[in-house]
């Protein structure tokens, strides 16, 4: 993930390459007009320079950390979704296919499956002391994922047949 700090380094590095290019060239208004900065904004301080240049880049740069985030937030849905079929398997390996065998006997056995959790989740989530140790707020959710993602296999299935 793009930092916003590594983003303003970034930035920062921008900055200091326009600098050195517009003290090393000999067509100084190239330079200024490819950065966007105009010469009535400063005369020759190094200082103003790089304070309009930076001004410049955290648009940019906030920009940047926001794709960063947005590609971190998608590679970890991507691992929850591969967790999520890990422990499908290990718990249909477990049960069987009790989730099939159930719905076939209740179809609406899925609300009743969402509601048990929805009222752990809310149990979890207002602080009442758990007897059962290993079971968190993300296990619930993961639970419920994984229920949702079920109902929408047998509803497939159902529909294909």
């Amino acid at each position: 993930m793009l930092t916003y700090n590594q983003g303003f380094k970034c930035g920062l590095e921008t900055a200091r390459d326009a600098i050195r290019e517009y003290e090393i060239s000999k067509n100084k208004k190239a330079v200024l007009a490819r950065y966007k900065i105009q010469k009535r904004d400063f005369e020759t301080d190094l200082d103003a320079i790089m304070k309009h240049l930076i001004e410049k880049a955290v648009p940019y740069v906030e920009k940047l950390t926001e794709i960063g985030e947005r590609m971190d937030k998608v590679q970890m849905h991507k691992q929850i979704c591969e967790d999520l079929n890990k422990i499908y398997e290990a718990k249909n390996h477990d049960y069987g296919d009790s989730f099939a065998r159930v719905r076939g006997n209740y179809p609406q056995s899925i609300n009743i499956r969402l509601w048990d959790k929805l009222l752990r989740l809310d149990q979890l989530n207002n602080g009442t002391k758990a007897k059962v140790k290993d079971e968190s707020i993300e296990d619930t959710l993961l639970d419920m994922a994984n229920y949702c993602i079920m109902e929408v296999i047998e509803r497939r299935i159902s529909k294909a047949e």
